[in-house]
């Protein structure tokens, strides 16, 4: 429901919020952007106020010269005078906080290019000498071994015995690293050098291709965005799929329960079916789908906030559905909300779960447009073009009932918040807002007029794998150019030491819920307007929800 009057103060006070973009080249912290509006706010009520006392006088009262102490005319002028000089003081503050927010922008996108300049010339440089160096290095490296490190290998294995390479103790030792050391991976910092590296890695084939650097700079992602993060994805497709790697397969969805207990068609709502086989998707003879969910599902009331939106995506569990889809509105007038799950397997050999690593590249090299003899809605049981995850998506979505050309909004997680833009650019929806949680989605270009909140830890190193915004992105040039995804960023564990499961605990849809519970709570006029359209889709009246599992053949 979005009320603002219902806003969760769960999450405490702690942290920063950083809010950004919505058309605006402005960067600043949530306490300091509502403050502007709230000054904004008391300037438009001081004028209304000057306006009611200006009513107020009589062309019956006295002129100045005969006013008398205690005359109300003077006490009314008085009382002018000094809405007047509140108007004035709280518009120019205002202006002050905007001005701060303009420059804090300015200085951010200037450091932001100017990493991503270095970063890219560097890796050119490595890729462009390494390539040349390499045998005289593999030469060195293999001498070196040959007369220092084969003996002191053997001295090692004469002294310890054969725990000198056991592999387990090895695992042990490592594992006991990379939990001592968390707070390296939960660190702003290393997000910047991955933010960096990943828009680097272009350049550094470039380089090792032998490309001027000039030509190289012109098609990258500050020039004009020819090669770019999309480009690098698809070539890693391209160099992996002939060694039997990344290759996609057939995947099929079937409705499940929320336990992802397989559903029983036919059972009231809400009762978890137990028969042996799984509800899947039918198509007909054309490949599109023949049957839909229509008005089948279990009646829920709609997300109350931005918190309640993150905390109904599915959790990255093998076990759980993927995707989740709740339809609000009249059936004649369906406006469906689609969640849609992260990273659940991060094998590359295609079997099992379709939310896996393949899945991911996939989806970062770009559109996952269907083939030719498909439509918007057909089923993923038989296709393999683009992401899997992807394909299982929108099979799901159709056989609950969406239509091409439906109101949709998509809200994902990790690589669910890349599909979830994906969706909100395909065009074949009506999408009306857009929410990606932890995701890597810099570099991915969402239409003009869109709605799109993103919400990204500063100290999670994942959306940090979408790169450095380019050109057609949402920061950089294209906020210049008055994109309006509004992108909210916070130091989840700023101040306080890493703590939660996980190797990255700042990742975890939970701290993301935290995160979204403090964007609940803010009045900045960006999250004002997110919440308004998203209490406009959904209404106050109860929906359905269904829930989908994906696998792949």
């Amino acid at each position: 429901m979005f009320d603002d009057d219902e806003r969760s103060a769960s999450a405490g006070s702690r942290g920063v919020l950083v809010i950004s973009g919505g058309g605006s080249t402005a960067v600043a912290t949530e306490d300091l952007s509502s403050r502007s509006a709230m000054l904004r706010h008391l300037g438009d009520e001081a004028e209304r106020w000057r306006t009611e006392l200006r009513r107020t006088s009589t062309p019956d009262d006295l002129p100045a010269p005969l006013w008398r102490e205690g005359e109300p005319s003077a006490a009314l002028v008085g009382l002018g005078f000094a809405v007047d000089e509140i108007a004035s003081e709280a518009r120019v503050l205002a202006a002050a906080l905007e001005q701060a927010g303009e420059q804090y922008g300015a200085t951010e996108r200037f450091l932001e290019r100017l990493l991503g300049t270095s970063g890219s010339f560097t890796a050119w440089i490595v890729g462009f000498l390494g390539a040349r160096m390499l045998p005289a290095i593999v030469g060195a490296a293999v001498g070196l071994t040959g007369s220092i490190g084969i003996p002191a290998l053997l001295a090692l294995a004469i002294a310890r015995g054969p725990r000198a390479f056991s592999v387990a103790g090895t695992g042990r030792t490592l594992d006991d690293w990379v939990q001592r050391n968390r707070a390296l991976f939960c660190n702003p910092v290393t997000s910047a050098l991955i933010r960096g590296f990943v828009s680097s890695v272009d350049d550094l084939v470039a380089g090792v291709a032998g490309v001027p650097w000039p030509i190289t700079a012109a098609l990258g992602d500050d020039g004009l965005g020819i090669v770019s993060l999309d480009t690098s994805a698809a070539g890693l497709l391209v160099i992996s799929r002939p060694l039997g790697l990344l290759r996609e397969t057939p995947v099929t969805m079937r409705r499940v329960t929320a336990s992802g207990d397989p559903h029983r068609p036919g059972a009231a709502a809400g009762t978890p079916g137990r028969t042996p086989g799984l509800e899947g998707v039918s198509t007909d003879a054309d490949g599109r789908v023949a049957s839909t969910l229509g008005t089948e599902g279990i009646a829920i009331a709609p997300p109350a906030g931005i918190r309640d939106l993150v905390e109904r995506i599915p959790p990255p569990r093998d076990d759980l559905p993927q995707v989740r889809i709740e339809r609000y509105g009249p059936v004649e007038d369906p406006r469906w909300l689609v969640y849609i799950g992260g990273t659940v397997d991060w094998g590359v050999a295609g079997v099992g779960n379709p939310w896996d690593l393949r899945s991911n590249v996939e989806a970062m090299a770009g559109p996952a447009r269907p083939p030719e003899n498909e439509v918007p809605g057909a089923s993923a049981e038989a296709s393999t073009s683009g992401a899997g995850s992807y394909r299982g998506v929108v099979a799901a979505m159709a056989a609950a009932g969406v239509a091409p050309g439906d109101s949709v909004v998509p809200i994902g997680h990790s690589q669910g918040g890349i599909l979830a833009a994906r969706l909100a650019a395909d065009g074949a929806y009506r999408s009306e807002a857009v929410l990606t949680i932890g995701a890597p989605v810099e570099q991915i270009e969402l239409p003009r007029g869109l709605t799109a909140l993103q919400l990204a830890h500063t100290d999670d190193p994942v959306p940090s794998l979408g790169g450095i915004a380019g050109a057609g992105s949402a920061t950089g040039a294209a906020a210049e150019a008055g994109s309006e995804r509004v992108i909210v960023r916070r130091e989840y564990f700023a101040g306080r030491a890493v703590s939660g499961e996980g190797l990255v605990p700042s990742h975890a849809i939970s701290a993301y819920a935290e995160t979204a519970a403090l964007a609940d709570e803010s009045d900045d006029p960006m999250l004002t307007r997110f919440r308004a359209v998203m209490a406009s889709c959904v209404g106050d009246e109860q929906g359905v929800v269904t829930w989908w599992l994906g696998v792949r053949r």
